[in-house]
């Protein structure tokens, strides 16, 4: 599977309205709170924009997502009923502890958007290609030699290459989402 073409190489299916959208979810950037992290890196490899944050006290959340107009991803009904009385389309409850189940969730609630191209797992900005010959002096040689293409985060600076890990994650909790909402072209 090719890590740089997932979005390109997926059409939306008719389960994703675009009238999710228009009925008043004001957003299609997410904010995950503490107990979310791997939700937030399995939605950045699929392309979705999720900032994370660790480290962060409910009043300081709820300020963040309305600030930089996010939905708030959740597992905490106290967090949730703080915004809105937990009824307000900005603030999605989860029940799942787990990720791949969330992201059953998120796709049975027919509200996710087109994803965009994947973004760095670490850090949520935007990846960029790079050429093999840049790529080289920061991956390990042998990575260097059996990859041709590489992405790179600048704010971060991770490199990703095609390699396992987008066929593994397709194949399991991706596929949750893939089934559900993603029709290979």
């Amino acid at each position: 599977m090719d890590a740089f073409s997932l979005s390109p190489r997926y059409k939306i299916g008719k389960m994703l309205s675009d009238t999710v959208w228009e009925a008043g979810l004001p957003s299609r950037i997410f904010l995950a709170d503490r107990m979310l992290g791997k939700l937030a890196r399995y939605m950045r490899f699929l392309g979705y924009d999720v900032e994370y944050a660790p480290e962060v006290d409910d009043s300081a959340l709820l300020a963040q997502a309305r600030k930089q107009g996010r939905v708030l991803l959740t597992r905490d009904r106290g967090l949730a009923s703080r915004w809105g009385g937990g009824r307000d389309p900005r603030v999605i409850l989860l029940s799942s502890d787990k990720a791949d189940e969330q992201l059953v969730e998120l796709a049975r609630m027919d509200i996710l958007p087109p994803p965009g191209p994947p973004r760095c797992t670490h850090c949520n900005h935007g990846l960029e290609e790079i050429p093999s010959a840049f790529a080289r002096h920061l991956v390990h040689p042998y990575t260097a030699s059996v990859s041709e293409r590489f992405q790179h985060c600048r704010r971060c600076n991770h490199v990703y290459w095609e390699g396992d890990h987008p066929r593994l994650f397709l194949d399991g909790p991706g596929r949750v989402l893939a089934g559900k909402i993603f029709q290979l072209r």
